[in-house]
């Protein structure tokens, strides 16, 4: 079978039923093998017989037979009903069967199997999140609290929050609900633990046929197609950022492989096999993340724009942990890599030898875009803008320099200052 894949991963992945031989060479490669890589890892189809034969199974995996995550017992405020924090939930199950046969006795033969893998599950996730106090103006450092309005308008600068700014961080507010919170050692920030529902999909149809031409002639073809999905992606970390918040990402792909043999018997120690196979795997990630989600986002909408809430001021902004984004990305991207094998090798016995020669011929294609779809916006206060003269001992007694860093930082996100876009 053709398998030929980039190395990163392999594109099929073959299910257990379906396979009649696994062969793993890691040296001194046969002539049906050169140029494929030192170590080479075949999966062969099973085929069918003169006899019809099948099985069915399912598996099934429960939250309900687990005990909970240590996470999650520090983590999450427990139910008041039970007392105890709530499981993640995780599921899986494989519903499967094969069944294989004769179409012509003797002459033609077939064998399919099918698997499907269903993964309806959650991942926790941590964000950071400024106080309610701190989304409304007030910083504290050291045991003080400073208004930031308000310094700004005793100093003939910006004094009312950004009206796109102060509607996300509401949102935000009232996703939290103020459930499963954690105070940390910035007194301006607070962890928020949530757990998001996901999604996993696979379907794993294999078939393959094979066709005695005559009694020295036999070709075979088989075939896998493969549909992944899941939504949201929580492997590259686009679901939601915060409950109920629209802007996310899912990850779909369609790998396919098929491959084609002749194996022909020319004289008692003389036989041709002669393979042909094709591979891709078209994958797109994050598709529903468009210019017109953020621009329709009931919640979070930061207009045709994404505000880094977490590099905000650049990366040494001075807060304690970086802020969590209101979106989890703002770029949607496809690959595929499609790859054709053909391949020729006559094996000759002669007496007590063997003699094997072949050629083969691979061609690889990579295809893939990705693309921004709106423009990234920083908050910071640029050099050269009056409103960084604010930032001194003076109006803020006793603070260090990361105390005034953080300030200016919070200050320029609260207000709608832009450092870069």
């Amino acid at each position: 079978n053709n398998k030929t894949t980039e190395g990163l991963f392999s594109i099929i992945s073959p299910r257990l039923d379906a396979i009649e031989e696994v062969t793993v060479s890691t040296a001194t490669a046969g002539a049906d093998a050169a140029g494929q890589g030192a170590v080479q890892i075949k999966f062969v189809t099973r085929s069918g017989t003169n006899k019809f034969q099948g099985s069915a199974y399912y598996f099934d995996r429960n939250p309900d037979w687990n005990s909970n995550y240590w996470f999650n017992n520090r983590d999450k405020t427990p139910d008041p009903v039970t007392g105890k924090a709530p499981k993640d939930q995780v599921f899986l199950k494989e519903p499967g069967f094969r069944v294989g046969g004769p179409v012509i006795k003797d002459k033609a033969f077939f064998f399919f199997n099918y698997e499907e893998f269903r993964q309806p599950g959650s991942v926790t996730r941590q964000r950071v999140i400024l106080t309610p106090a701190a989304m409304a103006g007030n910083f504290t450092y050291a045991g003080k609290t400073v208004n930031l309005l308000q310094l700004g308008a005793a100093n003939g600068q910006t004094s009312v929050l950004d009206p796109s700014i102060a509607k996300t961080n509401s949102d935000i507010t009232s996703a939290v609900n103020g459930q499963n919170l954690t105070a940390l050692t910035d007194p301006n920030e607070l962890q928020y633990t949530l757990t998001n529902q996901t999604n996993n999909n696979r379907y794993y149809p294999t078939f393959r046929g094979d066709y005695n031409i005559s009694q020295n002639n036999r070709v075979s073809f088989s075939m896998n197609y493969q549909k992944y999905y899941s939504t949201p992606d929580s492997l590259n970390s686009e679901d939601p950022s915060f409950p109920g918040f629209p802007i996310q990402g899912s990850q779909d792909s369609i790998r396919k492989t098929w491959a084609v043999s002749l194996r022909s018997t020319l004289s008692s120690n003389l036989v041709n096999e002669v393979h042909g196979g094709y591979t891709n795997s078209f994958v797109t990630f994050f598709p529903e993340i468009t210019a017109g989600a953020y621009t329709s986002a009931s919640l979070a909408n930061t207009g045709p724009f994404r505000v880094s809430y977490s590099g905000v001021g650049s990366t040494l902004n001075g807060f304690g942990t970086a802020l969590s984004n209101p979106q989890p990305g703002l770029n949607t991207q496809g690959r595929e890599n499609p790859t054709i094998s053909i391949d020729d090798t006559l094996n000759w016995l002669k007496g007590t030898h063997s003699i094997s020669m072949g050629g083969s011929f691979t061609h690889i294609g990579l295809h893939s875009y990705s693309q921004n779809v709106v423009p990234t916006v920083t908050p910071g206060i640029p050099t050269g803008d009056p409103a960084l003269g604010m930032f001194t001992t003076a109006n803020f007694p006793g603070a260090s320099t990361n105390n005034l860093l953080e300030a200016q930082n919070m200050y320029a996100l609260l207000t709608g200052h832009i450092l870069n876009l």
